[in-house]
């Protein structure tokens, strides 16, 4: 079980990485310990149906978001709310699809969803989904990305 907990956390890290390194030309730095989502302020959600089934969340805080969607755009305008929840949704969107093509097979087994990004306080995801956990955190110019996922083998 450890084994296979490493081997989604370590997708998970390099799926993120290959989407900021193409996407939004920028590197991430790996952070230690979990955070709380809701106290971001904005969450991405992918569900996956298949195998696996589960979520993919992309949580930050606005300027995060913010940040991501000028260095997407290429334009100042573009670090405005209405930018920066869609700017979280594409990463998460992304990000999933990173993972899905890890998977043998992917098209066969597992499909996404359409991304739904929260936004407000104090917050939290709750899935019905029994399974394991993944969490990593990530320091995107200074700020706190969570990537979570929650997936049913």
């Amino acid at each position: 079980m450890e084994q296979c907990m490493e081997q989604w956390t370590e997708k998970i890290a390099q799926a993120v990485s290959a989407v900021f390194q193409s996407m939004i030309g920028s590197k991430l730095e790996q952070s230690d310990g979990e955070m709380d989502p809701g106290q971001l302020g904005l969450t991405a959600v992918i569900g996956l149906t298949g195998s696996p089934a589960g979520i993919l969340t992309v949580s930050s805080k606005f300027a995060a978001a913010s940040k991501i969607a000028v260095r997407m755009l290429g334009n100042e305008m573009s670090g405005s709310e209405e930018y920066a929840r869609d700017a979280l949704g594409e990463v998460c969107n992304m990000v999933a699809g990173n993972l899905k093509s890890s998977l043998p097979k992917p098209e066969d087994r597992c499909q996404l969803s359409v991304p739904t990004v929260i936004s407000g306080a104090n917050y939290q995801i709750k899935s019905l989904l029994y399974g394991e956990k993944h969490s990593v955190t990530f320091r995107f110019e200074g700020e706190p990305i969570l990537i979570t996922l929650q997936i049913q083998h």
